[in-house]
């Protein structure tokens, strides 16, 4: 992998470069961050489709699919979160072989187009069309009514703050999603999200700025921020271990149990947090567990299906009551250092970690799994024994 160039062209607005040949195709992304509250959770969930359904020179998906197929890629959205953060991301693959120009005209071409998206979005009477933010709405109730169990123990958990605002909103929040509050909340984010470029591809960094420049000329350059670098790690303090319980019609039973992590602990150290992610995931898969934990969030969640609920809490609480095995800990280490190193194998799952760099406290992924490999034993009994301090049961059946 080749090294990578940062610039900050304008305020808030910044460029992640990697020049390399390990990929086939070219990679070009645009990522805005901004603070995920509740009154803008659903509008963060609604606006990147919403972009994407059309723009001034391309007034319709297939306009825009006939394009991202002339530069011999594609191009796809999602609405993400980074912590106390939604992530907007708009991503675009596109030719990176043959001679120089061709390559060097496709990207510009790239260029142009994620510029139009962002910033020429489909508008009628300078507001955002009806039509795409009504098909935007109906594909996110689908998506609410099969919203997972981690996000409703997230939102339980952490009711009140933004980590309890789920991604995608509540369905009486969609509700109030209208042109005009998502043309407000679109205009809040040209003027104070921070924006992040990333670039992957052959192309040297010297030749990248030029058809940036010209693509997002007219973004607004914003004086405040709404995000600053940093911010993103602050963890909440230590809160109480909480249990939920969701039973299905036909009698079986989902289990959920969460954890908050301490401050000092889970943002100066993610690495180790990960490894014990790992480790927990390996002493509970017996149980068909899935093992969640995020250190921005400081939230670790357990999920296991179970015919017979209380017999699976005991379990769970019992194994994390002692130490874990030598053999499982290096396991662990193993697993999660191959993982944080096979991000940079995909171009979007890289893209995304160096978009995030920024706000992450510019953690890379060769270095955290270069940390993983020294994670001591010791260490992951220390954070294990952490999780149960201070902590007190609490069990809420579904309705």
């Amino acid at each position: 992998m080749a090294g990578i160039s940062r610039w900050e062209w304008k305020p808030g607005l910044f460029l992640t470069a990697v020049t390399t040949e390990d990929f086939a195709e070219g990679h070009l992304s645009l990522h805005v961050f901004d603070r995920l509250t509740r009154p803008n959770a659903a509008l963060s969930a609604a606006l990147p489709g919403v972009l994407c359904r059309g723009s001034r020179s391309f007034p319709d998906e297939g306009a825009l699919a006939k394009e991202a197929a002339r530069l011999g890629g594609g191009l796809s959205h999602a609405a993400l979160r980074v912590g106390e953060l939604s992530e907007l991301e708009l991503a675009l693959s596109f030719a990176d072989e043959g001679l120089f120009r061709q390559r060097e005209s496709a990207y510009r071409g790239a260029a142009a187009l994620l510029g139009e998206l962002y910033l020429n979005p489909q508008k009628q009477f300078g507001r955002l069309a009806m039509v795409p933010i009504a098909r935007e709405k109906e594909d996110l109730r689908e998506r609410f009514s099969a919203s997972d169990l981690k996000e409703r123990l997230l939102g339980k958990m952490c009711s009140g703050e933004a980590y309890g605002a789920p991604l995608l909103g509540a369905p009486q929040a969609l509700d109030r999603v209208t042109v005009h509050t998502l043309t407000a909340y679109h205009r809040s984010l040209l003027t104070g999200g921070v924006t992040e470029l990333v670039y992957i591809g052959s192309l040297e960094p010297d030749t990248l700025l030029p058809p940036l420049r010209a693509a997002f000329a007219a973004l607004p350059q914003g004086e405040e921020h709404t995000l600053l670098p940093g911010e993103v790690r602050t963890v909440p303090p230590r809160g109480k271990l909480r249990l939920y319980r969701e039973v299905s019609p036909e009698g079986k039973g989902a289990l959920a149990m969460g954890w908050r992590l301490g401050r000092e602990t889970a943002s100066e150290d993610p690495v180790l947090y990960g490894v014990l992610r790992e480790a927990l995931h390996i002493l509970f898969q017996d149980l068909r567990a899935q093992v969640f934990l995020d250190p921005v969030k400081g939230v670790l969640t357990i999920l296991a299906d179970s015919e017979r609920p209380e017999e699976t809490i005991q379990v769970l609480r019992q194994r994390l009551s002692e130490k874990i095995p030598a053999d499982i800990a290096e396991l662990a280490r193993e697993k999660s250092g191959r993982e944080w190193l096979e991000l940079q194998r995909d171009p979007v799952a890289f893209a995304r970690l160096l978009a995030r760099q920024r706000v992450l406290g510019g953690l890379s992924a060769g270095d955290a799994a270069a940390r993983c490999l020294t994670v001591s034993t010791e260490e992951l009994e220390e954070a294990r024994c952490a999780l149960r301090e201070d902590t007190v049961l609490l069990e809420e059946a579904a309705s």
